[in-house]
């Protein structure tokens, strides 16, 4: 189960890297800025977690909280992060250095759930 979620964070990651797009209607938001709290706080997010999955200890539940609501201000912000028109991630991974699937409420909302928020 630990690794179904280190699964869920390591694609996050990737998607950040498929280019961090914005939403015109949401001229007040930085996606850019949005996008740099996800990837830092999704960084301290996966150390705690690995640190977790070693030690067999449970997770700080501060650092998982922190990821889940900078990943849910990503979303509420209207950002993107893959490109116009992403090739869908199969299940296969047969196109996973060309793919990209972008993060959704559901995925925020099983984070959350997960970090007991």
């Amino acid at each position: 189960m630990k690794i179904k979620y280190l699964s869920i964070v390591l694609t996050i990651f990737m998607f950040i890297g498929c280019g961090g797009g914005s939403n015109p209607a949401s001229s007040d938001v930085s996606c850019t800025d949005l996008a740099t709290d996800l990837a830092t706080k999704g960084e301290a997010y996966s150390t705690a977690f690995m640190e977790a999955f070693v030690s067999g200890n449970s997770m700080d539940a501060t650092v998982c909280n922190a990821y889940a609501s900078s990943a849910q201000a990503f979303i509420d912000g209207g950002c993107t992060m893959c490109g116009s028109n992403p090739e869908a991630c199969l299940d296969d991974d047969s196109n996973a250095d060309t793919c990209c699937d972008e993060m959704d409420q559901a995925g925020v909302d099983q984070m959350s759930a997960m970090c007991g928020g």
